[in-house]
């Protein structure tokens, strides 16, 4: 596969992430909770997003870094196993779900 720069990269994450009806929806229920009618809207709203960009950043940056150190320790039969038993547990899932009755 040919390289793909880093920017190519982030564009097409922004534009998925931008996309998704989940996290738009999200957004619609979670931030009208902490605006105030009183003040004005856009201050309120970049600093809302300015904390959930930050958060979710320093986040994924943990969650990579640490996919990166798990994944350099386990390799031939470590990651082998993780692959069975992560397939395993979405096959149960599955049959979980499929058994599961409307409420």
């Amino acid at each position: 596969a040919a390289p793909v720069s880093r920017g190519a990269l982030y564009r097409q994450g922004f534009v998925t992430s931008g996309s998704n009806p989940k996290a738009i929806m999200f957004f619609a229920a979670l931030f009208p909770q902490f605006i105030s009618a009183d003040l004005p809207f856009w201050p309120q709203q970049l600093i809302l997003m300015a904390t959930y960009l930050a958060l979710d950043g320093a986040f994924l940056a943990l969650y990579g870094v640490s996919a990166g150190a798990i994944s350099k320790r386990l390799s031939g039969r470590g990651m082998r196993w993780v692959n069975i038993i992560s397939g395993a547990m979405i096959i149960i899932g599955a049959v979980i779900l499929t058994f599961k009755t409307a409420a």
